[in-house]
């Protein structure tokens, strides 16, 4: 007829703040890579807590079939860690794949040998290993039309406890 009418019904029950923010993210995640034509959605599964709560995010606003996880081991990746984030990928469903860092990164080291020679190791060098990591990732981004999700928590943002070019990416 037309005519819109308000009749009582039943409640929904507001979700709790973990929840709700849980919701929000599945919204926003889902939202932003359907707006923005991405097919599907690509991220670093290390083996940790964070980047396991994005893969399940990102199934959940997205479904397992549009989310590709890749391992990217390096010499400190440990068995656990390997297995873990295996794990992980089985349990949600979604594509795993395993890329090994060490050649790109040993490469990078190499062709700075020179320059950097009489200096100290440090954080520099160990920047490489997520450089590489985010390289990657934006390879298979951009081969297949993938979004990259960053595994960054807020703890790291707020403190800068993060590499540009590296595991910011997404």
């Amino acid at each position: 007829d037309g005519i819109w009418v308000c009749s009582e019904g039943p409640m929904s029950k507001i979700p709790e703040r973990e929840e709700a923010d849980y919701r929000a993210c599945m919204l926003g995640l889902r939202d932003y890579v359907n707006k923005n034509g991405f097919k599907n959605v690509v991220l670093g599964l290390s083996g940790g807590i964070d980047s396991a709560i994005c893969a399940a995010l990102a199934v959940d606003a997205l479904g397992e079939e549009r989310l590709r996880t890749v391992m990217m081991p390096y010499r400190y990746t440990s068995k656990d860690s390997l297995k873990d984030a295996e794990d992980c990928a089985r349990a949600l469903g979604c594509r795993y794949d395993i890329v090994p860092i060490s050649e790109p990164v040993e490469g990078f080291r190499h062709a700075l040998t020179q320059l950097f020679e009489g200096t100290q190791e440090g954080i520099t060098e160990e920047n490489l290993q997520s450089r590489a990591r985010g390289t990657i990732l934006m390879a298979i981004s951009n081969k297949f039309g993938s979004m990259v999700v960053t595994t960054g928590n807020k703890s790291e943002m707020s403190v800068g406890y993060a590499t540009l070019y590296g595991d910011m990416n997404g």
